[in-house]
């Protein structure tokens, strides 16, 4: 796994990302926040983790994104790093489910036709439409087709050996036109599986998370 610092300066307060499968630290690059620094974590293919960094901090704020969300809780379920706040948005604790996540036979679909075509559309569909793509295109080609493939079988395996994770989280954010985790299944799995404070909002599966920030640090 990589952690990559895109705010750093010191600040008492930390936000930490976990990302999305596929994706790189840069696509949060815009955005800043006062009196917080902010790192992100990407590239699953490995689960090592150094929570050395953040021990220092006053006050953790943990948003797990997609894939990020079961990542998150995997991650942080095995450290001794004390989190203030965990907020998903858009992805589930099963994030491989026919009821709570993506259907298995889309996944493995997904895995087993994995080229740079296919993640291309993979990716103006996390997107929602061409000004958001447009905006992140250049951060999304960032990795190669070969990695995000070996990426997304480690997390496949990950999620087959973990099936049960105990793990907090206090908000979730469900997008209505996300179209990977379908924003019934994510309302299925809160208010069924994981009962949290459930927040729905006008937006793609990768969100503005502009809007997000301000509504956490207002």
């Amino acid at each position: 796994m990589k952690q990559q610092f895109i705010s750093k300066n010191n600040e008492p307060n930390l936000l930490l990302i976990f990302s999305g499968w596929g994706t790189h630290a840069e696509l949060f690059s815009p955005y800043s926040i006062r009196q917080t620094d902010i790192c992100v974590c990407y590239d699953y293919r490995e689960d090592t983790f150094d929570c050395s960094p953040f021990l220092r901090y006053k006050q953790i704020t943990v948003i797990g994104w997609s894939f990020g969300v079961w990542m998150a809780a995997y991650i942080l379920s095995k450290t001794p790093l004390k989190s203030n706040k965990n907020i998903a948005v858009n992805g589930t604790m099963r994030p491989i489910d026919d009821t709570y996540g993506i259907p298995k036979a889309i996944f493995t679909a997904t895995l087993d036709s994995l080229t740079e075509t296919s993640f291309s559309k993979f990716q103006r569909r996390i997107c929602g439409n061409t000004k958001r793509y447009d905006q992140f295109h250049d951060i999304l080609l960032k990795r190669g087709i070969q990695e995000v493939s070996n990426e997304l079988t480690a997390l496949k395996n990950r999620v087959e050996m973990t099936p049960n994770i105990s793990f907090r989280w206090d908000e979730a954010y469900i997008a209505d036109r996300d179209l990977i985790f379908s924003a019934d299944r994510q309302r299925a799995f809160w208010q069924q599986l994981c009962p949290s404070r459930v927040k729905e909002i006008e937006d793609f599966h990768l969100p503005d998370f502009k809007l997000i920030f301000d509504e956490l640090y207002s």
